[in-house]
């Protein structure tokens, strides 16, 4: 577990896909692809069980779902939460370099 500890406190770099050569390129295509589908499927999911959770989640809140680590976890979080922003993104011959 310490290899996985110094990767997640690592300095994280945003690499430009366009960027990348052809044997990178078609995998990580077929990578975004199944990421869709699996995004579609926990959507879906989620509106279901937001659903059954009609009338329990207090004004002003909303719920919101976690999948680390294969479990299924659940908050009821303000519904003014915003998304952080992200970093620029820099090109793959940067990173290789």
């Amino acid at each position: 577990m310490a290899y996985a500890n110094k990767v997640a406190k690592g300095d994280w770099t945003e690499v430009d896909t366009t960027t990348l050569p052809a044997q990178l390129s078609k995998p990580y295509s077929e990578y975004l692809a199944a990421r869709k589908l699996a995004a579609d499927k926990r959507e879906a999911f989620e509106a279901v069980f937001k659903t059954a959770l009609k009338g329990r989640v207090p004004a002003g809140s909303k719920a919101v779902f976690g999948y680390n680590f294969g479990k299924l976890s659940m908050a009821i979080v303000p519904d003014d939460d915003k998304p952080k922003a992200s970093a620029k993104a820099v090109s793959f011959n940067a990173l290789t370099k």
